[in-house]
């Protein structure tokens, strides 16, 4: 896409705007450089700790390092003492009071030292032994700085202890001023040093790399190929993205304002308060109490309703069942306010209510009424394949509880509910099962950012976003992310319905307009509606000093609790962490002892105080069994099962007063009290790296355990904070917190995201999407506090919406994530921002890893480059933990350059301890370790892909096997039976200390010799099997060079392992690498998933390497495959690919030039009649260049040039040529049936009044009518495999002979697998037959462009001066190639992203051009294809369809598909195989008149594809499912594609756009600008070919053998390019040595089979003479395969099934398509069908296909589209089949071929040999079979003799189909069989014997032509004349006859050995109908 750049903006302008973008550049420069300068370890964002004002409390700061090693000690004793989950500024104040305190009375004596110590235990609220207490003195009394509390401190000296949290690069730059001053060791980088000049590690500087570029050919009729045109015209390789816009800006506009984002975001995250005054409600007071305050606000009062509550029964009733009755009988008061809009209605919706108000039966309400669309009340059934709903949860407990909640209530409907989280991986398939996900935001975050791989998102209806105030959150930006991608997304079919459940918010009005909620869709209860009213109070701790402030929460607990089981009330106390559990439940149970209170959590009675001594016997934490028998219990995720358990049932009985719980109790357990204390607001954040204020969630959350709705009138809830935060929690609480968005602190991530997925391609696209956030909606209504620039005059905010995306497309481009284009807007992402998107990392992430990984990075890199990430930008160092660290630190096995003191150092050490499965002591630490794995995964794996796409190759493989070490938490040093959980540790252990290799552990064959290796016979079987379980892929590869400079290779799979569901899951994932000598570059890359069904299995993949200017030259000698799991350690193969042998085709000649000659005019052919053919007046330049050659000469002619350039017209010029010369019979061969009836009924009516008439046939499929219609015309038209079956016997058919003239067209398609076997066998014969007879033969041969045209030539003995072989840039016409690759395309036929482009490609040119045609890959797609395209439609408002519907109705009341007719009314034509021809003539009309604007044609109709000015190619590739893997398009059918393109009048330029994946653009691209290169199948076809020949006495001997290959294209190949072949001795010797080899190798294999005969002359030479299987191949035309399948497998026994089973599995059906959804949809089919099929039902099966397909033929039963082809090529090959079967078994005298007849019938007439005769009649449906029934009519010969009155009663139909019925009776055969054998003389055993048989029919038929209403090609009636005893079940004699005359005679000859009476039958069978047999039955005696 070129870019105009404006030229008329001022220099002013230019300059400033110069400098501005140059300032901002070159300010991100500065601050990355100085933060690699100073290697980030004093990086202020990594040690911030605590609040700065902390620092001036303390009375003691280090000066020195040996002072701070004393004072760390003091930190560590002080945890000891605590627990380490006290907050750090508790364990700092704690020091800081223990060394002022002994300092201060350091002089005392040693007796003042106990007074001391129960001084401060009193203090400090804590026992402390003496041990202790005096090891602490110690370390006091070694501190030598301390000056006391009166003395100045000099800060400038002292060492930092509590750093400014809100430190940060931007906001403390004299820091980093500072700290660059003080490294002297550095050296300084001098002012005047260019940016250039400072080097930086490797960078993708090259954009190229990462982005999937349009590639742009502009291919013309001057043989000019344009230049690739990108988003700039700039020449990108050579420069820098910093260089490419200052070069940008130069030249162009540049107006867009760079605002920095940072001064827009809200620092305070979620504890953003916008409100300085919070109202309390009536009643609420304060009360003083000396260490706290206390708020306390009243319950609310229940409200009044003016409504009456919906009983469920009102509900239809396939809905009731999901409230069971048990539950409820009604909907409470919120949800029956709510069910007019959440059940009747479709609009949006946002529900605001309390916790605990039924938010969830209001989220059922919606699913059923999305349901309902589904729901068919006549079947009482819901049909619910096709839909999806995605529930949204928080956290992963509510996800998990929203799963079990969901699939109980409606399981009952069918509905499938899965968990869809980071830790539960879905399979594609299971998604696709799935019909309601429950999933975390992030998750599902992640899943629609990857639009090409979630086709299942069209089907999504209803999304249901729970707790959405957390939009107030820092994750807040992610569920604006879904909901505006939902919005917004113009690729969705239909926009699901959104539902916002939320607590109570003041400005819930503007999350509804967020939602597009209308007015009736907003619904807002306040806390009067909470089932059971709260009374809420606040305890303020007005303590300064944290010590004392922690004191005081244990006070304000106590009173709290001491009041409420004063009550009789149950309490349940929160608290943040397991340790605090038990410390928090034993200081209430020894205050309570203290103060005399402690009865009162005990129950008075004996009973309830044994059951507490009872049941702590059975308790195994030590904690709570101390605690239980008080009456007071603890409860967290780190209790066993049992304990939890104990604790929730005894609390519920009542036996347990007060329950000290950490959150887990809130969130997975429904557990309520009277009362929750919540003690203490602040939980440790480690992604914050500090502790933080509990969120509104966790407070909302805990509070719902307040108050039994049953048993309370109202409950209680505490929360017991520092006063500073009581005001925020009195918001939270009191619905006075407005929710803010916090969506610019992720704004720059999430708009790449966006980018990424093809939403945003320009900066409009990206403003119009920020108008679908939640930020955009409180920048309306808060302009001031979000800082909005000029409101007043921008009320819809477009000017500062521009600003800021422009600002973070700035962002991104400078970092390479995407490519930007400031003066046009237009954005394209790269494969850097891909990473980031699909990893979900954020973007300054990905530009370190970008900087810093390359080629060389070793293992010790990885750890610091991932410990660099900004994910881990708050992790900081707490001297408490730095003892801890050190230790870690000489435990990890990977060095680490870092110092303890330096947060890179702590992540990397963390990282690596969890891999080796350490265990901290600090809960901080373990807490920072968690975040750290948690986001290790996806990092590691963003790292990993970005080296595999840069082709790293050592690199790659080191991350992967990182991932893998986290993922697996192994070291790669550590044996591989760690992976397996079921391995005992001992063995590991003896593995470990052993040197025996792995591989040889895999090697191992028994039991014992695994148990001897392991020195342990007795787990010898465990670990065999075990190793059994372990993947294994066994690797086989071939290379074939293509060109000069093409290698393509060919790989073979096999996985062998045993599949465990429990171990591998539903898939194993491995990467495959072609790796160069030296394993350093990864040339090229791909993955594949191994799939239980594949075990087994081989698994071809191909693939092509191009060659480097050097390789061409010289090959390595070898390169290496690797494949490697991702899964797995230790698990991969690597082979070796040895190109020593390999030789590479010589460069091919240059194509012929198109030479500037006047054009020919026609009249040239010197005849009118000649010229009046044509409608134009000259040939075309192509045309004129070639007529000399074909019109004035009888030379054979060679014309390659691409389609479309009427290489047809010099077909109709050779032709008129050859008549006017008045020559023979003419041929024209081409491998299309479509272009071969296109042409025949064109040439029919253009030759029809040429001379005497000129006849025109095409052959069909019946042998006979062949033969006829050879014998009739002046030309033949015919496929390859039609002709081959014809001419076989030329030595005996002089029609063949009399051929003078053959057309070869498509000649490239010899290339093409078997069938271009087959064309190159028939080119060969006739070479040979002419070269035999001595006959004149002219050939033109029509092709596309050839590389190696001069071999093709010389094949076919065209001149040199007769070749010409034109560039694929030789066009009539321009045209242009747009190619593109897309991410994501591999493993699909098309994404989303690609059908978008060609969407919008049309919509440009909808004014121009209002039509295009798209290319999809097959029927199955088409549904999808075109939904999209409609919902596209729909959202630019662009009505497709260009004729009103009232005129396009008498087009569509024609057409018989409905699906058709839908499209049509969108304006939608689709082009498919098999379509009904009146069908396709009308959307060929409607289309050619501009009606439509889009025709949708699968590739194999390209052929008869109309004109148009825009093709696209959406996808080339198909699924295989034979092979499980997506194949990509021939190369020949691209280019027929690209060559079907015609524009519709000369002025225009065509335009194809060819969008496919990333690894064929390459190759793509070079064959669309250079020829085809074409080589010889022959090789796979010789069995086939001897068969033929040798039946037909043309090969007698081996030497005829290789003399006929010398007559193929395959001998020329094997010269030109040996090592294609697997020649390795290219001398003549050598070929004629592999040329005899394969021939002696074919003759064995024909003589092993018994199918010919080797015999030795007199002369000593040998003859090949054909046994009856030669003959039965040669006369039936199978394959050599399936002649060796049927005859070892056919007996006398074989039934009906068996013989449909053998049929199903001919190698004739291994080419038709297996499709992804097939098996599926055969296995529902073959449910209703009366045969079961006895061979393996896999996926893959084209046998299992076959024979379903044939059951559902002849059951009559509906298949789909899509299988209706595969049907028809079934068909087109099943009769010569069965013939053949037939004719196997009558040659060995089985009587059961005559079951084999019954098929050929049930094969023409779609029956079953059991059904009603009648059945066959055309349009003889149930109705009439009935009516027939009670008139007892029962064959076709009653219907004949039917009355007129009775046949009208009967027959009640239109007239044209009693026509057809009327044809079928008529042509129905009715014969009379009569029989003659001579018995005057006696019959002997063994004595041949005559039988005549007479055959009259009861009128001589006017044509044998048999009349079918289902068996789609043309065919003759034929007889079976079959002699055989029953009794015996033997066949004597079989003779195939031809009825065409009223009376004939036949004979049959037959003998019978064994003596005796014996009862023969003669029967007479037709081929074609059922019921007209005749048989007749006689007895002899034989002696």
């Amino acid at each position: 896409m070129g870019v105009g750049l404006r030229r008329d903006i001022p220099d002013e302008e230019k300059e400033l705007a110069k400098k501005a973008v140059n300032a901002t550049l070159e300010k991100q420069e500065q601050r990355r450089i100085k933060k690699e300068k100073l290697n980030l370890r004093t990086s202020a964002e990594h040690i911030s700790i605590l609040d700065s004002e902390s620092i001036s409390q303390l009375a003691y700061q280090p000066s020195d390092k040996d002072n701070m090693a004393v004072y760390e000690e003091i930190l560590e004793w002080v945890t000891n003492l605590f627990g380490n989950d006290i907050p750090h500024d508790i364990i700092v104040n704690t020091a800081d009071i223990l060394i002022q305190s002994i300092k201060e009375d350091e002089l005392e004596s040693d007796g003042f030292i106990e007074k001391r110590r129960e001084s401060i235990e009193k203090d400090l609220g804590v026992i402390i032994e003496k041990s202790k207490f005096i090891a602490l003195i110690k370390m006091i009394q070694n501190i030598s700085d301390y000056h006391g509390t009166e003395s100045n401190i000099d800060d400038s000296k002292a060492v930092t202890i509590l750093a400014n949290e809100d430190s940060d690069e931007d906001s403390a730059p004299q820091d980093e001023e500072m700290l660059l001053d003080e490294d002297e060791d550095e050296d300084e980088i001098p002012d005047d040093v260019e940016e250039s000049e400072i080097p930086t590690k490797s960078q993708f500087t090259d954009i190229n790399f990462f982005t999937n570029k349009e590639e742009l050919l502009i291919l013309n009729g001057n043989n000019d190929i344009g230049e690739k045109r990108k988003i700039s015209d700039l020449p990108e390789e050579t420069i820098g993205s910093e260089e490419r816009k200052k070069l940008k800006i130069e030249e162009g506009e540049w107006r867009k304002e760079i605002i920095n984002l940072d001064t827009l975001n809200f620092d305070q995250g979620s504890k953003l308060m916008t409100v300085t005054k919070v109202s309390l409600p009536e009643g609420s007071f304060k009360r003083v109490k000396p260490h706290y305050e206390e708020i306390h606000i009243p319950a609310p009062s229940k409200p009044t309703l003016d409504y009456d509550l919906i009983p469920i029964s009102a509900f239809p009733k396939w809905t009731q069942n999901a409230f069971p009755s048990n539950e409820t009988e009604t909907l409470n008061a919120i949800q029956s306010k709510v069910f007019p809009a959440a059940f009747e209605n479709d609009y949006n919706l946002l529900l605001c209510a309390p916790t605990g108000a039924g938010k969830t039966n209001v989220a059922i309400l919606t699913i059923l009424r999305s349901l309902s669309s589904f729901y068919n009340p006549n079947t009482k059934k819901l049909a619910i394949d096709k839909f999806k709903a995605v529930f949204i949860a928080p956290l992963k407990a509510l996800v998990q509880e929203q799963v079990r909640e969901l699939q109980r209530r409606l399981s009952y409907l069918g509905i499938k509910v899965a968990e869809l989280t980071g830790d539960s991986r879905l399979t594609r398939q299971q998604i696709n099962e799935t019909h309601i996900l429950v999933s975390t935001p992030e998750k599902w975050d992640v899943v629609t950012r990857k639009s090409e791989d979630t086709s299942f998102i069209q089907f999504v209806r209803l999304i249901i976003i729970d707790e959405i105030h957390l939009l107030h959150d820092e994750r807040g930006p992610v569920i604006e992310a879904i909901v505006a991608r939902t919005l917004w997304s113009n690729h969705l079919q239909t926009s699901p319905r959104i539902i916002g459940i939320s607590a109570t918010l003041p400005n819930y009005r503007d999350v509804g307009r967020f939602l597009r909620a209308p007015k009736e869709g907003i619904f807002y209860f306040d806390a009067s509606f909470r089932p059971c009213p709260l009374t809420q109070q606040f305890c303020g701790i007005t303590e300064q000093n944290s010590l004392k402030r922690l004191s005081a929460m244990n006070e304000a607990c106590y009173d709290k609790v001491l009041e409420t089981v004063s009550e009789g009330h149950q309490v349940i106390v929160f608290v943040h962490s397991r340790k605090e559990t038990a410390r928090t439940a034993t200081w209430l149970k020894d205050r309570l002892h203290e103060t005399d209170n402690i009865d009162k959590l005990r129950k008075s009675d004996a009973g309830s105080k044994e059951i507490l001594k009872t049941e702590s016997e059975n308790i195994q934490d030590p904690n709570l069994k101390k605690l239980l028998t008080s009456g007071i219990s603890i409860h967290h995720a780190g209790l066993s099962r049992n304990d939890r358990s104990l604790s929730e049932d005894l609390f519920a009985d009542g036996l347990i007063q007060v329950l000290v719980s950490t959150a887990t109790l809130a969130w997975g357990v429904n557990l309520p009290a009277h009362t929750v204390i919540i003690k203490g607001t602040e939980i440790y954040s480690p992604e914050k790296g500090t502790w933080q204020q509990l969120s509104p969630q966790d407070i909302l959350q805990m509070l719902g355990r307040a108050g039994r709705p049953r048993y309370d009138t109202h409950g209680e809830g505490v929360i017991i904070t520092n006063q500073t935060d009581v005001q925020y929690y009195l918001a939270v609480l009191n619905q006075q917190l407005p929710i803010e968005s916090q969506f610019v602190s992720r704004l720059v991530d999430n708009l790449n995201a966006e980018v990424v997925s093809g939403s945003v391609r320009d900066i409009h696209n990206a403003v119009t999407w920020l108008s679908y956030t939640y930020l955009y909606i409180r920048m309306l209504e808060s302009p001031i506090l979000y800082k909005v620039e000029e409101y007043e005059k921008d009320t819809s905010l477009v000017n500062f919406r521009e600003k800021i995306i422009h600002s973070a497309l700035t962002i991104l481009s400078s970092e390479n994530l995407i490519v930007y284009d400031p003066i046009s807007g237009a954005v394209e992402p790269t494969e850097l921002g891909r990473i980031a998107s699909y990893f979900y990392i954020k973007h300054s992430s990905i530009d370190e890893y970008n900087r810093d990984l390359s080629e060389h990075t070793s293992l010790i890199d990885v750890f610091r480059i991932f410990s660099m990430s900004d994910e881990f930008k708050y992790v900081s160092i707490r001297q408490e933990e730095k003892r801890e660290l050190k230790e870690l630190l000489e435990r990890a096995p990977i060095p680490i350059k870092e110092e303890v003191e330096d947060p890179l150092g702590k992540i990397n050490v963390l990282l690596q301890s969890y891999i080796s499965k350490l265990k901290f002591e600090g809960f901080a630490l373990n807490s920072d370790m968690i975040f750290i794995q948690q986001n290790a995964g996806r990092l590691l794996r963003a790292m990993y892909e970005l080296c595999l796409k840069r082709g790293w190759s050592r690199s790659t493989k080191m991350l992967l096997n990182l991932c893998k070490s986290v993922d697996k938490r192994i070291w790669y040093t550590s044996s591989p039976l760690r992976q397996f959980s079921s391995c005992p540790m001992e063995v590991i252990k003896r593995a470990e200390a052993s040197t025996l290799p792995w591989h040889d552990y895999l090697a191992f064959k028994t039991p014992a010799e695994v148990g001897r290796s392991i020195r342990s016979e007795k787990y010898g079987k465990l670990v065999y099997d075990l190793l059994r379980r372990f993947p294994q892929i066994n690797l086989r590869c071939s290379i074939q060079p293509i060109t000069p400079s093409l290698i393509r290779f060919d790989l073979e799979l096999l996985p062998d392992w045993i599949w465990d569901r429990k171990i591998h899951g539903r898939g194993e994932s491995f990467i495959i690498m072609l790796e160069d000598l030296d394993g350093n570059e990864m040339l090229y890359s791909d993955s594949v998933v191994i799939t239980p069904e594949l075990i087994g299995e081989e698994i071809m993949l191909d693939f092509s390497l191009q060659l480097t200017a050097a390789q061409q030259k010289k090959l390595p000698p070898n390169l290496y495959i690797s494949v490697i799991s991702e899964n797995w350690m230790h698990c991969g193969n690597q082979i070796p690919v040895i190109l020593e042998t390999i030789h590479l085709p010589k460069k091919f000649p240059a194509p012929t030039q198109l030479l500037d000659v006047p054009l020919i005019p026609t009249s040239h052919l010197e005849n009118d009649a000649f010229s009046s053919l044509f409608s134009f007046s000259s040939f075309n330049a192509i045309q004129s260049n070639v007529f000399d050659q074909i019109y004035n000469t009888d030379d054979n002619v060679l014309v390659s040039s691409v389609k479309g350039t009427g290489k047809t017209t010099l077909a109709e010029v050779a032709l008129l040529n050859h008549w006017r010369q008045n020559k023979g019979r003419a041929l024209y061969i081409c491998p299309s049936q479509d272009q071969i009836n296109k042409l025949s009924t064109n040439w029919s009516q253009k030759f029809s009044e040429l001379g005497e008439g000129k006849v025109i046939n095409k052959l069909g499929f019946d042998l006979t009518i062949n033969l006829r219609a050879i014998a009739q015309s002046h030309v033949v038209l015919a496929t390859p495999e039609q002709f081959n079956i014809v001419s076989r016997k030329w030595r005996q058919r002089k029609n063949i002979h009399r051929i003078e003239l053959v057309i070869f067209d498509d000649l490239h398609e010899i290339s093409h697998g078997t069938e271009g076997a087959v064309y190159e066998a028939i080119i060969s014969r006739l070479l040979f037959m002419s070269a035999q007879l001595e006959t004149s033969l002219r050939i033109i041969a029509l092709s596309a462009p050839l590389a190696n045209a001069r071999d093709m030539s010389e094949w076919l003995g065209v001149n040199k001066i007769n070749i010409f072989n034109f560039s694929p840039e030789v066009r009539n016409y321009p045209l242009e190639v747009h190619l593109q690759s897309f991410h994501g395309a591999e493993k699909t036929s098309f994404t989303t992203p690609m059908l978008k482009l060609a969407y919008e490609t049309a919509f440009k040119r909808r004014f121009n051009d209002p039509s295009s045609i798209i290319y999809i890959s097959s029927v199955e797609v088409l549904r999808s294809a075109t939904e999209q395209i409609i919902s596209l439609s729909n959202i630019d408002d662009w009505d497709m369809l260009n004729m009103s519907e009232g005129e396009l109705s008498k087009y569509v009341e024609k057409i018989s598909e409905t699906r058709i007719k839908s499209l049509l009314l969108h304006g939608i034509g689709v082009i498919y195989e098999e379509m009904n021809v009146k069908d396709k003539k009308i959307i060929e009309t409607l289309y050619a008149h501009g009606v439509l604007s889009f025709l949708l044609v699968t590739r194999q109709c390209y052929s008869c594809c109309p004109k148009s000015d825009l093709v696209t190619i959406l996808g080339t590739q198909i699924f295989d499912g034979r092979s499980h893997r997506y194949v990509q398009y021939p190369v020949s059918e691209l280019l027929e594609m690209v060559g079907s393109i015609k524009p519709k009048s000369k002025s225009t330029t065509a335009k194809v756009l060819i969008l496919t994946d990333n690894n064929k653009k390459i190759y793509y691209k070079k064959f669309l600008s250079e020829s085809m290169p074409t080589e010889s199948f022959e090789y796979f076809y010789l069995h086939d070919l001897f068969l033929n020949e040798i039946g037909n006495k043309v090969l007698r001997n081996k030497q005829d053998c290789i003399d006929l290959i010398t007559y193929s294209y395959f001998y020329r190949r094997i010269h030109a390019n040996p090592s294609y072949y697997g020649v390795k001795d290219l001398s003549s010797v050598g070929i004629s040595a592999y040329l005899t080899e394969i021939v002696e190798n074919v003759v064995k294999d024909l003589v092993t089979s018994s199918f010919i005969e080797e015999t030795e002359t007199n002369e000593k030479d040998e003859v090949l003479t054909p046994l009856n299987g030669c003959l039965i191949a040669s006369h039936n035309d199978i394959s050599y395969h399936t002649l060796y399948l049927f005859s070892e497998s056919l007996s006398s026994s074989s039934t009906l099934q068996d013989m449909l089973e053998l049929l199903a599995d001919a190698t004739e059906f291994e080419n038709i398509p297996i499709r992804r959804n097939d098996f599926n949809i055969l296995m529902k089919l073959s449910s209703r069908l009366p045969l079961k099929f006895n061979g393996a039902k896999q996926d893959n099966s084209t046998s299992f296909k076959v024979f379903t397909l044939l059951q559902c033929y002849f059951s009559r039963t509906p298949i789909p589209i899509e299988l209706k082809p595969d049907l028809q090529a079934v068909l087109r090959k099943a009769v010569r089949l069965v013939n053949a079967i037939i004719d196997i078994l009558s040659g060995n005298g089985y009587l059961n071929a005559t079951t084999a007849m019954d098929i050929s019938q049930m094969l023409i007439q779609a029956v079953w040999d059991v059904d009603n005769p009648l059945r066959q009649i055309p349009h003889f449906d149930e109705d009439i079979l009935e009516k027939c029934a009670k008139k007892k009519i029962e064959t076709v010969y009653d219907i004949m003799a039917l009355e007129d009155d009775e046949r009208e009663e009967i027959m009640t139909m239109a007239n044209e189909k009693l026509l057809d019925v009327a044809a079928f009776v008529n042509n129905y055969p009715n014969i009379a069989l009569n029989y003659q054998i001579d018995t005057s003389e006696s019959i002997h055993t063994g004595e041949m014997k005559k039988v005549n048989v007479q055959l009259t029919r009861d009128d001589e038929p006017e044509s044998l032509t048999v009349e079918s209403q289902e068996y789609p090609f043309e065919k003759l009636e034929n007889w079976w004349l079959v002699l055989g005893e029953i009794s015996t079940k033997d066949l004597l004699a079989i003779r195939k006859v031809s009825l065409s005359k009223e009376t004939q005679t036949f004979e049959l000859d037959f003998s019978i050995e064994n003596p005796g009476q014996h009862n023969l039958t003669i029967w007479c069978v037709c081929d074609s109908y059922l019921d007209a047999d005749k048989e007749v039955s006689f007895d002899i005696e034989v002696k």
